[in-house]
């Protein structure tokens, strides 16, 4: 059972990043489907600040990174 979704977001050159933490409530969890839910709001976020400079890479299971491109 997944109960916390994390994603990393870098920042410009990859040398910092900002670490957000989705938390399922009280007896839930996260299926799949929730996850893909989630980062497609991410990826939505991303593309509008900047298209095309990052691409996703999954760390583990429930942990992704937004690595920056442009380096």
């Amino acid at each position: 059972m997944i109960r916390t979704v994390k994603v990393k977001v870098f920042q410009p050159g990859n040398k910092g990043f900002i670490t957000h933490r989705t938390i399922a409530g009280p007896r839930r969890h996260f299926t799949a489907a929730n996850i893909e839910k989630i980062l497609e709001g991410y990826v939505e976020k991303i593309e509008a600040k900047a298209p095309g400079l990052y691409r996703m890479v999954q760390i583990a299971p429930a942990e992704f990174n937004f690595v920056r491109t442009d380096v």
